[in-house]
């Protein structure tokens, strides 16, 4: 007979996964996997060529960089519908600018970063785009 707790039982499956990942994608990095030259948009850019550009390419999600490259935000799907219905469900007015909708506050990675890191941040963290940046910090690929 097998007494496990639980929680011990839980923290097994965990460190099974962590270690089946491990074997399988330990060397994969970020720039093995991302996409090269992605789709961004500026500040200033119209939330209708914005959405546009979406729609066109079926993605979800565009950088925001500066006339730098420097990623200074990430427009999604859901800014969008935020932008549109607001939080109380309410419609609102259409915004004109990427920069009026964008999500300011964006994690990125850097391309040298493996790949099994990121992990915890699509599976708990909520994310599911996440910019890749060179080591100058310009953006290069999501």
């Amino acid at each position: 007979m097998l007494d496990v707790s639980r929680d011990d039982l839980e923290e097994l499956l965990h460190f099974a996964e962590s270690a089946a990942y491990q074997r399988n994608l330990g060397e994969l990095r970020c720039r093995d996997v991302m996409s090269r030259e992605p789709l961004t948009v500026s500040h200033d850019t119209p939330v209708v060529t914005a959405w546009a550009m979406m729609r066109e390419r079926a993605v979800k999600a565009l950088p925001v960089v500066d006339k730098s490259h420097h990623v200074i935000g990430i427009v999604t799907l859901a800014d969008f519908v935020r932008a549109l219905v607001g939080d109380d469900s309410a419609p609102r007015a259409t915004p004109g600018r990427v920069g009026d909708i964008m999500t300011r506050r964006v994690r990125v990675a850097s391309e040298d970063r493996h790949v099994i890191e990121l992990l915890p941040l699509f599976s708990e963290g909520g994310h599911h785009h996440l910019p890749v940046v060179d080591a100058q910090q310009h953006r290069w690929a999501s």
